[in-house]
């Protein structure tokens, strides 16, 4: 059974898209999960995911060198006995580099899962929605929201702050509204609902082992030899119409990514805070046909 101590996918193309997968997302091509009888899938520890998506995260450290982060998005669904509906799972992994570690900085994520009907990627009439992909900026909020939620998350940690300031974000984004951003981002005048998780925590906890993954036929992150930690799961009960199974499974999910540092006198992973907002969604592999019997490709 593969591990992802032992999944090694080297060829030349996959090679060539780490250097830019800050750039997009990659689907189930790039990242060697198995598709069988016309169907994609990737096991994760104790998650199947029919689709899966990752993008970098491109926050430098100190020295201006690239942390190394990435966000990873894995979707499935399950028929609920006796009714109509369908209890979707998204789930979120934080790809990290070999012996992580965050402290002395600190980091928040804050997830915005339910404005993925108001976001487009702006190729989006170039590429069928299951396929289409880009970053932020190339999205209907455009880049002066993408710069402006960046702004208020950095302003939010000018000063040095303890651990448990993930706080200070989720204060900052229930009492601002960014002018940049109403119209193409928000519903209703707020930013929620939205969800912020402790980085600091999450990373003090031990990645997924290769016990635990012993059963696993892909690991779903680029390099190969990163970790992968589970952040968030949300779990959504819906319908199975076409309209409900496309925002669930190809929705864009902001997720603004803050580091800060922490403690005086101590060297910190970064001298000032640092953000970045990644649109991930997941992706369809070009493998598998579309009903007409062509090959949809971007």
């Amino acid at each position: 059974m593969i591990t992802h101590r032992n999944l090694l996918v080297l060829t030349s193309a996959v090679l060539a898209t780490v250097q830019h997968v800050g750039a997009q997302i990659l689907g189930c091509d790039e990242l060697g999960c198995p598709v069988a009888s016309g169907t994609e899938s990737c096991t994760v520890a104790d998650k199947t995911f029919r689709h899966v998506g990752a993008a970098s995260v491109d926050i430098p450290d100190r020295n201006n060198v690239s942390i190394g982060l990435s966000w990873v998005k894995g979707v499935s669904s399950k028929a609920i006995n006796g009714t109509d509906s369908v209890q979707y799972d998204q789930s979120f992994y934080l790809g990290t580099p070999p012996g992580f570690e965050l402290h002395p900085s600190a980091g928040c994520a804050l997830f915005f899962h339910d404005i993925s009907k108001n976001i487009k990627f702006n190729n989006s009439r170039d590429a069928p929605l299951p396929y289409a992909e880009g970053t932020c900026q190339e999205t209907t909020m455009g880049p002066s929201c993408v710069s402006a939620v960046i702004e208020l998350a950095q302003m939010a940690f000018e000063k040095v702050t303890p651990y448990d300031s993930c706080e200070l974000l989720e204060e900052t984004f229930a009492s601002i509204i960014a002018d940049a951003c109403v119209g193409s981002l928000i519903n209703g005048g707020n930013w929620s609902p939205y969800t912020i998780k402790n980085l600091h925590k999450a990373s003090s906890k031990a990645p997924i082992s290769g016990e635990q993954n012993a059963t696993s036929d892909c690991w779903p992150v680029l390099p190969k030899n990163h970790d992968l930690r589970l952040i968030e799961s949300i779990k959504r009960t819906g319908g199975s119409d076409q309209a409900t199974e496309d925002d669930q499974f190809y929705g864009i999910t902001p997720i603004l990514t803050v580091l800060y540092p922490t403690a005086a006198g101590e060297i910190s992973l970064v001298n000032y805070p640092r953000a970045q907002l990644t649109c991930l969604k997941t992706i369809k592999t070009h493998a598998i046909m579309s009903p007409e019997g062509d090959e949809s490709r971007r």
